[in-house]
């Protein structure tokens, strides 16, 4: 199984609905089509997908960190310059740098890395833009 998204929209403005336990994208189609065809909203749905997740189990570190912190790190694709972004939550403090009047940046170093990470992901290349850090912390201080 794997989780569906519908994409509604009304006016220009979209909204995206998560739906879990779907079986295909030929399903979460179907459901699209449903939902329009029974009358049950009133907005178009221009955009469906379908996505299946593994399980890396891939543990937490015992660093402290808080998941509403998170680096927001920009990328540029090659082949026609549009922006992409990739949210890291929890972030290794190390990969910011502080700087006056900005906050928090992501540095070079570990920007690249993510660019390249991103563009393994991928199957094309990408470059890091920009990068800085955002969200809320329950946990107090941001102090590297």
């Amino acid at each position: 199984m794997g989780t569906g998204t519908l994409t509604f929209q009304k006016r220009g403005k979209q909204c995206v609905a998560y739906v879990s336990n779907v079986s295909s994208v030929a399903a979460i189609e179907q459901m699209a089509h449903a939902l329009k065809s029974a009358g049950l909203t009133h907005a178009g749905i221009p955009r469906v997908t379908y996505c299946v997740s593994g399980l890396p189990e891939i543990e937490e570190s015992a660093a402290e960190a808080d998941v509403g912190m998170f680096a927001n790190v920009l990328m540029r694709r090659v082949s026609d310059g549009k922006l992409y972004g990739l949210l890291i939550h929890a972030p290794n403090m190390s990969m910011f740098e502080a700087v006056e009047n900005e906050g928090y940046r992501v540095t070079q170093g570990d920007g690249v890395a993510v660019a390249e990470i991103y563009s393994d992901c991928a199957g094309e290349e990408y470059t890091f833009h920009d990068g800085w850090l955002q969200g809320s912390s329950t946990q107090g201080t941001l102090a590297p």
